[in-house]
C-alpha cells in the first residue's frame, strides 16, 4: 500500500518536473521571439543548441574574424605571461645556480621554480580579475563616500586591504621557494 502511494506521488514529481520545465521552454522562447529581429528565427539548432546560429552573413564575417584573432591575442598573452614569469624566476634561478650544492639538491630546487612559472602562468589570470574586480567595487564604494554613504570609505579600505592580501597570497602560495620548504618540511621524510 505504502509503495503505490510512494510511487503515485514520485510519478506526480516527475511530471512537475516535466510541465515547469515545458513552461520554461515556452516562455523563453516566447521571450526571445519578441524581439523584432529575432522574429521567425528557429528555436534551436538541428543539435538542440544555439551554437553556430547567426542573424546574418556580416554577423557571421565579424564573429569568424573575432575568433580566428582572439586565438590569436590568446596565445600572444600565454606566452607574454611565460616570459614575464621566467624573467621573475630568473634571480632565484641564479641563486640556486651559484650555490654550492650538489646537482640533486638543485634539480628539486629549480623543479619547484618551473612548477611555480607554470602556475603563475596558469593561473595569472585570478590575481588580474580579482583587482579588476576589487578596482570597480572601489568605484562604486568612493562615489557612496561622495556620497555620504556612511562606512562606505571603510568599506572601501577594507576592500583595498583585501586586494593587497589576495595579489600577496597567491605571490607566496605560487612562490617557488616556499614550495620547495613546504615539500621537504611535510611530504619528504628523512
Amino acid at each position: 500500500m505504502h509503495y503505490k502511494v510512494l510511487d503515485r506521488v514520485v510519478d506526480l514529481a516527475d511530471h512537475t518536473k516535466a510541465t515547469i520545465k515545458s513552461a520554461k521552454v515556452i516562455s523563453g522562447a516566447e521571450a526571445f521571439r519578441k524581439y523584432g529581429w529575432l522574429r521567425g528565427m528557429p528555436l534551436a539548432n538541428s543539435t538542440g543548441n544555439l551554437r553556430g546560429m547567426v542573424v546574418s552573413a556580416r554577423w557571421a564575417t565579424v564573429f569568424h574574424f573575432a575568433s580566428n584573432a582572439m586565438k590569436l591575442v590568446e596565445k600572444a598573452a600565454i606566452f607574454a605571461s611565460l616570459v614575464r614569469n621566467l624573467v621573475e624566476a630568473k634571480p632565484e634561478v641564479d641563486k640556486i645556480f651559484s650555490r654550492d650544492d650538489n646537482w640533486m639538491l638543485k634539480g628539486a630546487q629549480l623543479s619547484t621554480q618551473v612548477s611555480s612559472v607554470c602556475l603563475r602562468t596558469a593561473f595569472g589570470s585570478l590575481p588580474f580579475a580579482e583587482h579588476l574586480i576589487s578596482k570597480s567595487l572601489g568605484g562604486y564604494l568612493q562615489l557612496a563616500d561622495l556620497a555620504g554613504i556612511p562606512k562606505a570609505g571603510s568599506w572601501n579600505t577594507n576592500l583595498l586591504r583585501l586586494d593587497h592580501s589576495f595579489q600577496d597570497t597567491f605571490h607566496s602560495v605560487t612562490d617557488g621557494d616556499k614550495m620547495y620548504l613546504l615539500v621537504n618540511k611535510y611530504l619528504v621524510f628523512r
